[in-house]
């Protein structure tokens, strides 16, 4: 399966977009509603969120599927958008064995970070 089609079941509401994978496999979901969860996959580590950066996160989730495995951010959508919630995240395929390794450990990495 394809990452866009992928993308589609896990956030079967959404309004996908995503770049190749020598791209370095960045992808967003917008026109999500509240309380957005993803589906159809297996989290792999989660952590809900107030803390923000550059947009206000609701959680950070490592998930993986058939085949890829994917880390993304559920953020809190600017109030004049039209929706409530967005997905920005990044994916590489099973595969890429280093690349799924060195997502995974940015992931937990970033979790755990979100704790402290």
């Amino acid at each position: 399966m394809d990452i866009g089609n992928t993308l589609a079941r896990i956030f079967p509401t959404g309004v996908v977009s995503y770049g190749s994978p020598d791209q370095g496999g960045f992808f967003k979901v917008l026109s999500l509603p509240q309380g957005t969860i993803p589906e159809n996959c297996k989290v792999l580590a989660c952590r809900q969120t107030t803390r923000t950066v550059a947009f206000q996160r609701r959680g950070s989730f490592l998930v993986k599927t058939d085949d890829f495995v994917l880390f993304f951010h559920i953020c809190i959508a600017q109030p004049d958008s039209g929706y409530a919630e967005f997905v920005m995240g990044r994916s590489c395929p099973h595969a890429d064995n280093a690349c799924s390794q060195e997502l995974q450990a940015y992931a937990h990495k970033s979790i755990r970070a979100a704790c402290a």
